[in-house]
């Protein structure tokens, strides 16, 4: 499931946006829907995110499930922030954890949206947008 390179060829000039998600219909889902104003790499976990962020992509956005198994997206947007290139790059986390301290703790950990699956597309792209000023 993980890209070396973009999900799917993307507009000119495009920004880089960075799924990250075990889900492989999810991750397909959501680069499906940034592909329409955003070059989309894909990882399906923390790990190998890590990697394309240290080898290959520096993003103008982060999408981040919060449960994955041995790296949780608290964890990956924690380490992700400590990096400096890295420091201002808006991330929207998009998952099932819907209670109020799911909420606090990711927009604490950096997260500029928190969205929850199920998620309205649309709404994601919006906010995308948004958090990139496109």
């Amino acid at each position: 499931m993980t890209s070396p390179v973009p999900f799917r060829p993307a507009p000119p000039g495009s920004k880089i946006a960075l799924v990250v998600d075990d889900d492989p219909t999810i991750c397909t889902l959501v680069a499906t829907t940034l592909s329409q104003d955003f070059a989309v790499y894909v990882a399906d976990s923390a790990q190998r995110a890590m990697q394309l962020l240290v080898e290959l992509v520096t993003p103008h956005l982060v999408v981040c499930d919060v449960a994955m198994p041995a790296v949780d997206g608290l964890q990956f947007v924690k380490r992700i922030r400590s990096l400096p290139k890295l420091a201002n790059t808006p991330i929207i986390f998009l998952t099932a954890k819907a209670m109020p301290m799911d909420v606090v703790a990711g927009i604490n950990a950096g997260a500029r949206y928190y969205m929850t699956k199920p998620f309205n597309p649309r709404d994601l792209l919006e906010k995308a947008r948004k958090a990139t000023g496109k």
